[in-house]
């Protein structure tokens, strides 16, 4: 892992740490919450099939579908 990799993915963990307590505080607020999950998608279902093509279109639909409930 490079530096530049080391600093992004510490720096979406703080993000994503950072939405999950505001949220956690503010499950009233349906943006911030909505800005939470899609962080969250976004991350691990859209970043792995698209940059990194870990997994497969079908793999991502059922991943989506058990994520979900």
């Amino acid at each position: 892992m490079t530096d530049v990799h080391a600093r992004t993915v510490g720096v979406w963990t703080m993000l994503s740490c950072t939405l999950c307590f505001l949220c956690a505080f503010n499950l009233d607020n349906k943006p911030l919450c909505a800005a939470t999950l899609l962080s969250f998608v976004y991350a691990h279902f859209v970043v792995e099939y698209l940059v990194y093509r870990t997994i497969t279109a079908a793999s991502l639909g059922t991943l989506g579908f058990f994520a979900g409930d």
